[in-house]
């Protein structure tokens, strides 16, 4: 592909290509020391665009890295730029990560996974990733051991955020209760090309060695959580008698918990969540 053609498709497409070194070295180096960490088997970049991030990892993971991109155009110029030293045996999944099946990409292998994650599709990309972790109870077994994410500044802070703060929502719930999720590397506007209208972040996520709220272990109460929390955060500025009120069960719960009823979801911490979970 020239570059006159490939930069016309990534005007097209509406993409933002990374190329700032400093932080591209940051973020290889950061994976590899924590690949080790976990006692990584495998790594997954997903969206790598034309590449900058994916030299520094094909340079530390050679053929223990799998690259899965939609665009077949771009995959096409990676093996181009890349036909005298790509590692044999290096993966190129080619398709939508949001459509790919599991064995593709997860297989029984401890999987590190690296993305720069393309805005409109994050949010979705890290709910179908945290789903596979290793299983509470075998925490070396096989599943996404660690995480090292690209997002939207707006989108991390609420990944990362603390109770009763600005940024607090369900996404947070959903992803802290079996993640330690923290910022890691701020990244500027500047550092892509076009560059976007806003700001970005990396922030790394590993599983947790127990739920923060406790019997969410199983997939069947966990499902009972999410459906509380989606509840609850649908009117968060509501208080809880209110978001409620069709549901006086839970309510009664939320009494027995010793929680105040005029409260917003919002403001409840974890010790909370857990005491209301629990008289359900």
């Amino acid at each position: 592909m020239s570059k006159s053609s490939f930069k016309s498709r990534r005007h097209r497409l509406g993409q933002h290509f990374l190329r700032d070194d400093k932080v591209v070295h940051s973020i290889a180096a950061e994976s590899q020391e924590l690949f080790d960490q976990v006692k990584g088997d495998t790594v997954l970049e997903i969206g790598p665009g034309d590449g900058a991030l994916t030299d520094s990892l094909i340079e530390a993971f050679g053929t223990k890295l799998s690259v899965c991109e939609k665009d077949l155009h771009l995959i096409k110029h990676w093996k181009d730029r890349w036909k005298e030293r790509l590692p044999e045996g290096l993966k190129f999944l080619e398709g939508d990560f949001l459509d790919l099946p599991e064995a593709l990409w997860l297989s029984n292998s401890r999987l590190c996974v690296v993305s720069n994650l393309p805005y409109s599709a994050a949010s979705a990309i890290v709910l179908r990733l945290v789903k596979h972790r290793p299983k509470y109870g075998t925490p070396e077994g096989p599943g996404v051991v660690s995480m090292i994410l690209m997002f939207q500044a707006e989108v991390a802070k609420r990944l990362y955020a603390e109770p009763d703060s600005d940024h607090w929502g369900s996404l947070s719930i959903a992803i802290q209760n079996d993640w330690d999720v923290k910022p890691f590397l701020k990244v500027s506007k500047r550092s892509f090309v076009p560059p976007p209208k806003v700001e970005s972040e990396v922030i790394i996520l590993t599983p947790r060695a127990q739920p923060r709220i406790h019997g969410t272990e199983k997939a069947e109460t966990r499902e009972s959580l999410d459906r509380l929390v989606k509840s609850v955060f649908l009117h968060r500025r509501k208080m809880l008698r209110s978001s409620l009120s069709h549901s006086p069960e839970k309510l009664r719960a939320l009494e027995a918990a010793g929680i105040d009823l005029t409260r917003r979801a919002e403001s409840l911490n974890w010790e909370e969540w857990n005491g209301w979970f629990k008289n359900l």
